[in-house]
């Protein structure tokens, strides 16, 4: 089921797909801590598959530490991580925190892509950050109302 604004035009689109099967050169999105952490969830996935990344990722965090908040990071490998958390684990951030941070990293990530741009996501923060993803889907669709048509797709199992 699309997410669309009040003129109904589409804005994200919903696709039966594992994450991993996007098309070649397109962009995979994740929620990520501010810690240099991907140890669950999705997380372990995307270390697995995208080890460069996982450095890339890693070196931001040292970098920029609670700077990354509200940022995005593209990396050689087509990874846009969102930093949408400082913390993980029970430590993660509340809610209201992890949404403010989303709608900023949702931007800044389409402030360096083009129209051009497939992005495909899964339901990021719904797992082990706890925001419902209904709360998440609100900020993304505000944030790409403002973009270059860029197509953002969620991969649902």
């Amino acid at each position: 089921m699309p997410a669309a604004n009040a003129s109904s035009t589409l804005v994200i689109d919903y696709q039966k797909l594992d994450l991993f099967s996007a098309p070649t050169g397109s962009l995979l999105a994740h929620a990520c801590n501010c810690h240099g952490v991907w140890g669950s969830g999705i997380a372990v996935t995307f270390k697995a598959t995208f080890p460069k990344s996982f450095e890339e990722y890693k070196q931001y965090c040292r970098d920029k530490g609670k700077d990354a908040l509200g940022t995005s990071l593209i990396t050689s490998e087509r990874v846009a991580c969102l930093f949408t958390s400082f913390n993980y684990g029970v430590k993660r951030d509340p809610p209201h925190n992890i949404l403010m941070h989303t709608a900023k990293a949702v931007t800044d990530l389409l402030s360096k892509i083009g129209p051009t741009d497939q992005v495909f996501s899964n339901k990021f923060n719904s797992g082990f950050f706890g925001v419902p993803w209904e709360h998440t889907e609100e900020e993304l669709a505000a944030s790409l109302l403002f973009s270059a048509a860029v197509k953002w797709t969620v991969c649902t199992p």
